[in-house]
């Protein structure tokens, strides 16, 4: 639906199937005839031929149902080393970035995400909400918590843009809640130029001009 730009209603239409039927199915909860349609409706095949489920048992991997019970095929274009690039809590005029990673897990079933920043390491499951253009990065480590909430990075692209909600000492005494535009790019041949100066760069420096840019548009209404 997300690759075609399908609304729930669109899916609806041509699946020949109620809103609500299509609601509910986005939630987990549908039968093996309503499946069929919307395999007709999207060009899928989406049971197991033999056993007529989905599942670890039928070869087809679905994150588990708290994380959103996304299908792994859909989201694998996500699975790679990025660079999390964001502005300095603490020094602004810089922008702090790190390694920031995402692959498939097992057990528990859905996409991780490693979280490289140096001295803060964690890590956590990626959520998907069905019937919503977000992402989700959500992390919990002794009673903190952050958020990263994300626009879906279409499968052409190497980019995610979103923002995060976190603590920060802002003026290097004061822990404060801080929230910020993140940008999690691809790490491709000119991205690894940066891997040895991890951390902070000025913001007007050459290097990260371009994500610079990206950074301040990430609150425009056509990113999220």
């Amino acid at each position: 639906m997300e690759r075609r730009d399908w609304s729930q209603r669109n899916l609806a239409d041509r699946a020949l199937l109620g809103e609500a039927t299509v609601f509910r199915l986005l939630k987990g909860k549908y039968s093996r005839k309503t499946l069929r349609k919307v395999e007709g409706a999207l060009g899928l095949e989406l049971l197991d031929k033999l056993g007529g489920t989905v599942g670890r048992s039928s070869g087809v991997e679905l994150a588990d149902a708290k994380y959103g019970g996304y299908l792994r095929s859909l989201y694998d274009h996500y699975e790679a080393e990025y660079f999390l690039f964001r502005p300095s809590y603490a020094n602004p005029g810089q922008i702090f970035f790190y390694r920031f990673d995402i692959e498939w897990s097992s057990e528990p079933a859905g996409l991780k995400f490693i979280d490289r920043n140096p001295g803060f390491e964690q890590s956590g499951m990626v959520s998907v909400a069905a019937g919503t253009p977000f992402i989700h990065f959500p992390t919990q480590d002794q009673g903190s918590s952050r958020l990263i909430t994300a626009h879906h990075m279409p499968p052409n692209l190497e980019t995610i843009r979103g923002v995060i909600l976190s603590l920060g000492y802002q003026d290097h005494k004061n822990l404060r809640p801080v929230a910020a535009p993140i940008i999690l790019q691809k790490i491709n041949e000119d991205l690894m130029a940066l891997q040895p100066l991890i951390g902070s760069l000025a913001i007007d420096d050459p290097r990260v001009s371009d994500i610079a840019g990206e950074l301040g548009q990430v609150f425009d209404p056509q990113f999220l």
